[in-house]
């Protein structure tokens, strides 16, 4: 039986009731935040979809530089902090870490997996206070291109063995880099990634999805981005992300089927082709009537023709000239 020893005002009554009854739940809630990101630059992120998957259950991967005593595995949540893993538990089943039970990412050694939790490496990626500004940012993966992607990063997570230049140890971090692909299947895909290590204390995990795209791309009432009829990208003339329709689509989502345009693309070549062929064509006439013209105002000079010169009674005589040479002779 629990005995409230105070006796706050009604509405807070039920709050307080629930703390004592219920603390393992009320310590068990995941920190959730805002999945929605604008760059400003016309292209707006809302990567509400990948959160609420994430929630479900966590993701892991692998590192991409393995050894026998370095077999790391990055358990994360997206826009929420998950559970802490069994290697991060102490021996009665609690947090190793006494500021929360919870985080945005962990980082563990699965060659560790047979080893009592209390001899298992565990490391927090990020703070638990998703909501603070100084804990996440949000940045662009390609500034001259709003419509590539966007970057979350985990910021002020727990301290690693290296140092910065004034000496402090660095803080482990870790950045979600999220790239819009017109390709579903991301789950599978983030599954089978793999974690870089950017430099040193600082992770990136790649996440390649269709709800990694800019909103201004739409999905054209199909199940896909930009209704399988286009890709999206960034209009650099309009600065804004658009889906690109292929010909014959166009609308938000490349859902609006227009008439084939046919050789309408064409108009200048064969408006150029008709004029050649009308221009030759004149031309070749124009040769073949010069022809025939200059064939009437010729008379045929055959041996007959010559012969016939005399028949009307006047004789012919050709022309005699005298030809000198230099001395007049």
């Amino acid at each position: 039986m629990f005995v409230l020893l105070s006796h706050p005002p009604p509405a807070v009554q039920v709050p307080l009731l629930l703390l004592y009854l219920f603390p393992a739940a009320i310590a068990d809630k995941a920190i959730d935040m805002d999945c929605t990101y604008d760059t400003k630059l016309g292209a707006k992120y809302d990567l509400s979809k990948l959160q609420g998957w994430t929630k479900l259950k966590p993701l892991t991967v692998s590192d991409r530089l393995q050894d026998a005593e370095k077999d790391y595995v990055y358990t994360f949540g997206i826009c929420h902090t998950v559970k802490v893993p069994d290697a991060c538990k102490k021996t009665n089943g609690e947090s190793k870490f006494d500021a929360s039970d919870h985080f945005p990412a962990f980082q563990t050694n699965s060659t560790q997996s047979g080893l009592p939790s209390e001899d298992q490496d565990c490391f927090y990626l990020g703070s638990p206070e998703l909501n603070e500004e100084d804990k996440t940012k949000w940045s662009l993966i390609d500034d001259k291109n709003p419509g590539a992607g966007v970057i979350l990063t985990y910021k002020d997570g727990q301290h690693c063995s290296h140092k910065d230049a004034q000496g402090n140890k660095l803080r482990r971090e870790l950045s979600l880099k999220f790239m819009c692909s017109v390709h579903g299947g991301e789950m599978e895909r983030i599954r089978e990634t793999v974690m870089d290590e950017a430099s040193q204390c600082k992770y990136e995990i790649t996440v390649e999805s269709e709800f990694a795209c800019p909103t201004e791309c739409g999905f054209g009432g199909g199940h896909s981005m930009c209704n399988e009829h286009g890709v999206c990208g960034y209009d650099t003339d309009a600065k804004e992300a658009r889906c690109f329709c292929n010909e014959g689509f166009g609308g938000a989502g490349c859902d609006e089927q227009k008439d084939a345009p046919g050789l309408a693309g064409y108009g200048p070549i064969l408006g150029l082709l008709i004029f050649v062929t009308i221009a030759i064509v004149g031309l070749v006439a124009a040769v073949a009537a010069l022809f025939r013209f200059m064939s009437k105002r010729t008379v045929p000079m055959d041996g007959e023709s010559y012969a016939r010169l005399g028949d009307d009674g006047d004789s012919f005589t050709p022309m005699r000239m005298d030809v000198k040479g230099p001395d007049g002779l």
